[in-house]
């Protein structure tokens, strides 16, 4: 089977800051992401997508959350908040 590249706006998960400073990445329970976790599952794919804001994570926590998308083969898509603003708040649900 081909591999199957999927490419939203979000990744299909969603990181949570904890209260000790670590963090968890949690599924997200959004349609896109629950309506294509199956193939993504099921398949040689890859999701590629903004993995949410992640401002104040240390080098350390960076290379981890990295780690730890590259298991769940998620690939993270760093988008500014002028670029948010412009296209998915603007164009996209404007």
């Amino acid at each position: 089977m081909s591999r199957v590249l999927i490419v939203s706006n979000r990744l299909p998960v969603t990181v949570e800051r904890g209260d000790g400073g670590g963090f968890t990445v949690v599924r997200s329970a959004g349609g896109l992401a629950t309506g294509l976790s199956g193939t993504h599952c099921g398949a040689d794919s890859v999701w590629i997508g903004y993995p949410g804001e992640l401002r104040g994570l240390r080098k350390a926590e960076v290379r981890e959350l990295n780690a730890r998308f590259a298991e769940q083969r998620l690939v993270p898509v760093t988008v500014s908040a002028e670029e948010i603003r412009k296209y998915y708040e603007g164009y996209s649900n404007g």
